[in-house]
């Protein structure tokens, strides 16, 4: 195995995508094939998530986010649409889901094999967040880039 690419935990700004791939592989394509092949399974059914999976606090606590609050991201996406929201049924499975309609990439700017990967695979460079994350190899807090990557339109090319 070179490496892996799942969803984790929920931002301010959304679900994220986190991927790693072996330095020994870096360079080769292997990272942006990787991601794009897994974003085309993933995107393939819709995605739904129950609410307070989703919902999260605003880092300013001012607020609640989610990934369907477009202010935060300020990347002119669609108004919020009342029809991405469904009532959960079943036993346990009271309030609503909601439509994963877009995932986030956290990546430390410095890092331009990294950036380029979300931008191959149709990212939108959201802001960089200064001195943000601890990351435990460096004794300095690290900056981060936020990347949002859309769910494809049914006429948009897959990547």
């Amino acid at each position: 195995m070179i490496g892996v690419i799942r969803t984790t935990r929920a931002s301010s700004s959304g679900l994220s995508i986190g991927y790693k791939l072996r330095s020994d592989c870096w360079g080769r394509g292997y990272a942006t094939r990787a991601v794009g092949a897994f974003l085309n399974v993933y995107w393939s059914r819709p995605r739904w998530a129950p609410r307070e999976e989703v919902f999260v606090q605003h880092p300013l606590g001012s607020r609640e986010a989610s990934v369907l609050d477009v202010d935060v991201l300020k990347v002119g996406a669609p108004k919020r649409d009342e029809n991405v929201v469904r009532r959960a049924a079943g036993p346990g499975r009271e309030g609503a889901e909601v439509e994963i309609t877009h995932l986030i990439a956290q990546v430390d700017p410095e890092n331009i094999g990294s950036m380029r990967v979300s931008e191959k695979c149709g990212g939108k460079l959201v802001s960089v967040d200064r001195a943000c994350v601890k990351v435990w190899r460096f004794p300095e807090m690290r900056d981060m880039a936020v990347w949002r990557l859309d769910k494809p339109s049914a006429n948009v090319e897959p990547v």
